[in-house]
């Protein structure tokens, strides 16, 4: 399986230390999951500073497989890295993954994701030069404005200090959609929202770009039965406390 993947190249470090993980939950799409890695080693400035990792079901056995042989190559070691776990919610599984980062960005990526733009590591690293306390929420054009707000960030990116601030990379309530307007929502409040000018163009069913597959079908199901639209109603007040300890910290920082 791994033979369609292509070799990354090293390239010089930059000179700021920055350094992105993409944190992808994945399921049963091992073509999907080949394209992402080879748009990443495509695109990248410097695909040394750049990991990407996975959270797999422990019942996804051909993932299971493609990573497993991916593990074998030396030449993957430092790009991809994995875990198994048990079947959770979507917006649960990128906070599995933050355990294993070490990264000073973090980009929540997908599956269906492809990034398009070359050089898009740059443009994160000089975004997040220019913030002296680094609480921004970031997002790229995903080719499917269309089909939600323009403000949405469909695929958020942050600093390891938002994370901080917060104690979650994702609100762990959502078995479908939403994390992604919880995450924009709280940006909003602090007027730290960023649409920045490159491309991952999201691979969604909705957008004729993909199968309507088991992975997709499963989840619009979850979405039905666990009342997702009613629990991110619910959790308003969780969400403006939310605003108000980023607020706090950022008055803390320029003092």
């Amino acid at each position: 399986m791994t033979s369609a993947l292509m070799e990354p190249s090293p390239v010089p470090k930059m000179e700021k230390p920055d350094s992105v993980a993409f944190l992808v939950p994945t399921r049963n799409r091992v073509p999907g999951v080949v394209r992402f890695i080879n748009s990443i080693i495509n695109t990248t400035s410097d695909i040394e500073r750049v990991c990407i990792y996975f959270y797999v079901d422990e019942d996804d056995t051909s993932s299971q497989q493609f990573f497993s042989e991916l593990e074998g190559n030396n030449r993957y070691k430092d790009l991809v890295k994995y875990k198994i776990g048990p079947r959770i919610i979507l917006s649960q599984m990128v906070n599995e993954l933050y355990p294993l980062t070490k990264e000073s960005i973090l980009y929540f990526g997908a599956d269906d994701l492809e990034m398009k733009t070359e050089g898009w590591d740059r443009i994160l690293y000089k975004f997040f030069a220019q913030l002296s306390d680094n609480i921004a929420v970031a997002f790229a054009d995903d080719l499917a404005t269309f089909q939600h707000p323009e403000g949405l960030a469909t695929h958020p990116i942050f600093h390891r200090d938002w994370v901080n601030v917060l104690g979650y990379v994702s609100p762990p309530y959502f078995a479908c959609d939403y994390a992604d307007t919880w995450l924009s929502d709280l940006a909003k409040g602090v007027n730290r929202l960023f649409k920045l000018p490159f491309i991952n163009e999201h691979h969604h069913f909705s957008v004729n770009k993909s199968p309507y597959d088991s992975t997709y079908a499963e989840s619009r199901n979850k979405f039905v039965e666990q009342g997702v639209t009613q629990k991110y109603m619910d959790t308003e007040e969780e969400r403006q406390q939310d605003i108000q300890k980023l607020k706090k910290y950022m008055r803390g920082f320029s003092k």
